[in-house]
């Protein structure tokens, strides 16, 4: 069978995260530096990929005479990281702070740490944090195959272009795909666009169709043909 290899490459339409005037360019108050809660559970909501690390103080309790000092007994991924107190004082409180690096993760994120106290006293404690880191663009599938012949439906592919709208972008104009195969046409099939300015960091979705022309390009020259996009 005879293949065409497509990457696929986005071009954004002018306009793209362009902020309108007067727009806040404050990161939401979700994704502030620092803030402190008593709850176990903490949700950072939409955050920006790129957009630097995040952070939450929990604040444990210690209902004991005894001194507690604490431990990091686990971590379910590898994009927290984990600020202990010395010690959490008799009858007092102290602070956790647990940073969350988006750039180390990609889309919905439940970060679990699980501490234990030096003490018979101190139960094991555990905080959540939740969010979703989103990319400045992704593309799904990033590479596409067709067979050759084309001219059937088997030979259309179907591609998902998502975009990150941070606080206060107007919403985009579809954004445009390109590749060097003469032979690849693409078209605009659906679009997800929340309306009006974004009030926090969001998605917006497009799914195109791709699909070979067999006009475009010869069976023969397209035997050896792989056409990477820029």
């Amino acid at each position: 069978m005879v293949v065409i290899v497509a990457s696929v490459a986005i071009a954004v339409a002018c306009g793209w995260l362009v902020r309108q005037p007067g727009a806040s360019t404050e990161p939401p108050a979700t994704t502030a530096t620092q803030s402190e809660a008593s709850s176990d559970e903490w949700d950072f909501g939409p955050i920006s990929q790129d957009g630097g690390p995040v952070s939450h103080v929990f604040q444990v309790s210690n209902k004991s005479p005894a001194s507690w000092k604490l431990s990091v007994l686990s971590k379910s991924c590898g994009c927290a990281d984990v600020e202990l107190p010395r010690s959490v004082p008799p009858f007092g409180t102290a602070a956790v702070k647990v940073t969350v690096d988006p750039a180390r993760t990609s889309g919905p994120f439940r970060e679990r740490v699980r501490l234990s106290g030096d003490t018979a006293a101190c139960p094991e404690i555990e905080y959540v944090v939740v969010g979703d880191a989103i990319p400045a663009a992704h593309v799904e599938p990033d590479c596409v195959e067709f067979a050759v012949p084309g001219a059937s439906p088997e030979n259309e592919r179907t591609v998902e272009v998502t975009l990150r709208l941070e606080r206060g972008a107007v919403a985009p104009e579809a954004p445009q795909m390109e590749t060097d195969c003469p032979a690849v046409r693409s078209r605009l099939v659906e679009s997800d666009v929340p309306p009006g300015k974004a009030e926090y960091v969001r998605r917006a979705r497009f799914r195109f169709a791709l699909t070979l022309d067999q006009s475009a390009v010869g069976v023969e020259a397209a035997k050896n043909a792989t056409h990477a996009a820029h």
